[in-house]
């Protein structure tokens, strides 16, 4: 499988979910980056937080966002201009194309990334229109970070992202990173478990199998002593003998 992390911005209402941007990270260190030209621009306008902290890190024209701007936000009367000479905006039906060829590009098949990306699967799906539309070769699903991090007890010790938070491509590439740190803390994931050390067994044969057979024969060895005492007290000698 090639891994491939993954962030979306996004705007929602409880009803309909629509893409702003998009980044992905592979593995193999290609990276991938857009920005709907089709977005709801009036309906973001009067979204204070995303207006604050997601249109400000898009590729904008000559109206730029500043303080003013953000306090008119808060009023709904601010709009904003995406810069249309900008290579990453895009229409959104040449990012659905983009990102498929983009992720069945590897040598393997796709294995999708996020922080808690439940919503952000919906929008990578939605990009291709309904489920039953979604191009073959593509996941389904899409692994949460958090939820690896939780199985392994070691959510505290994510790291923090220190910049570009709610850049699509800045988050990407800390997803990324979170689960580079996830397999050096835990010897059993996945990723190192397919890549062991080079000349040597892999992580599977030295931890899993290894630790299953040293199981097995503390077992027996339990059951071995279980059926001496077993033995023992049918024949073994009585107080008072015959």
């Amino acid at each position: 499988m090639t891994k491939y992390f993954y962030d979306t911005e996004f705007i929602e209402d409880s009803k309909t979910i629509d893409l702003i941007s998009i980044g992905i990270v592979a593995e193999d260190g290609r990276e991938y980056y857009a920005v709907n030209h089709d977005m709801p621009i009036d309906r973001i306008s009067k979204n204070a937080w995303l207006v604050k902290n997601v249109v400000s890190s898009l590729p904008l024209g000559r109206q730029q966002v500043g303080l003013e701007d953000l306090g008119k936000a808060l009023v709904g009367a601010l709009s904003f201009k995406l810069d249309q000479s900008s290579s990453y905006v895009k229409p959104g039906w040449v990012i659905a194309n983009e990102v498929r060829e983009f992720l069945l590009a590897g040598d393997t098949d796709p294995e999708l990334w996020a922080y808690y990306g439940a919503y952000d699967h919906v929008v990578h799906a939605q990009l291709f229109g309904s489920m039953a539309k979604l191009p073959k070769g593509l996941p389904m699903y899409t692994n949460n970070i958090v939820q690896e991090a939780n199985r392994q007890g070691k959510v505290d010790q994510l790291p923090k992202q220190e910049s570009g938070l709610h850049n699509a491509l800045e988050n990407a590439r800390h997803v990324r990173e979170m689960h580079r740190i996830l397999g050096e803390l835990d010897s059993t994931y996945p990723h190192h478990m397919l890549d062991g050390p080079e000349g040597g067994e892999n992580d599977l044969e030295t931890t899993d199998v290894h630790l299953l057979a040293r199981n097995l024969r503390e077992l027996a060895n339990q059951l071995e002593q279980q059926q001496s005492i077993q033995c023992f007290e049918i024949s073994g000698p009585k107080n008072g003998g015959e």
